[in-house]
Formats: C-alpha cells, structure tokens, sequence
C-alpha cells in the first residue's frame, strides 16, 4: 500500500462500524486510518505494510481484546508499536495485564476528541524518536 509521505498510518482495529466511523472521521487527513474488523486481516497488515499506531478498541468479535493484543505482541515488528485500547471500564488489574501485553495508551469510551488527537500525536512523535534513535545506534555498530 502507498500513503503520502509524512501521513503517519494508523490501523483500527474494531467489530463497531459506529466506531471505525468516528475515529476515521475524527484523525483523517492528518493520520491515514485503516479499518479492519478481522484480527487476522489486521495482522497479516502489521506484517506487510508500515503502520505507525494501532488502535484496539474493546467491541471486537468474541470481546477478545487481550487476546488480540497477546497475538499481535507476538510480531517482531509491533515490539516498539504505539497500541492504544479502548475501553468504557479499565479496572487496574485489566490495565496491568494489557500494559503486560505491549499496550501504550488508553482511550476512554466516550472519546475527548482533543484527548485522542493529543495522544495519538504524541505517541506518534516519540515512536518517529524512537525509530531515529534505533537506526543511529545500527549505523553506529555497523
């Protein structure tokens, strides 16, 4: 797939056509926002595209959100992955056993539209940081 230079790709994984809608609606144009209902089609994406962000929202088939989380942590290439939840109740063991599983953030639902732009933007920068920080460091051994 090719997105405009400089259009950070953030893929949505959500079984809500209501959600996919908004957040779509909400980040577009300044994030390119995938929608995709099947954990495995979101997966075998985060294997052959560039994603910057993934967000994971709780209305997925079979509410299987840490499980999801667990199969998709289980990728080489989603270890420095920014992974946003969204969740309506995060109780403090939930929010331990995702932070365990490569959770970053947390979006509570109903969104702050503002909260999830900031967020999501700041994420992405220090990924972008990150992902500068980690080629420096392979030229550098090499």
């Amino acid at each position: 797939m090719k997105f405009s230079k400089g259009v950070h790709v953030v893929l949505l994984l959500s079984g809500s056509l209501i959600t996919s809608t908004y957040l779509r609606k909400l980040l577009q144009p300044t994030f390119y926002v995938i929608s995709e209902r099947s954990l495995d089609k979101a997966c075998q994406l985060l294997l052959t595209t560039t994603i910057d962000c993934l967000i994971l929202d709780e209305k997925l088939e079979l509410n299987c959100q840490l499980p999801a989380l667990k199969k998709i942590a289980s990728y080489k290439k989603s270890q420095f992955l920014p992974i946003f939840l969204i969740k309506k109740i995060l109780t403090k063991s939930l929010r331990q056993q995702a932070i365990d599983l490569g959770a970053t953030q947390f979006i509570q639902d109903p969104f702050n539209d503002r909260e999830v732009k900031l967020k999501l933007a700041l994420c992405l920068n220090l990924h972008q940081v990150h992902e500068k920080v980690a080629m420096t460091g392979k030229k550098l051994l090499s």
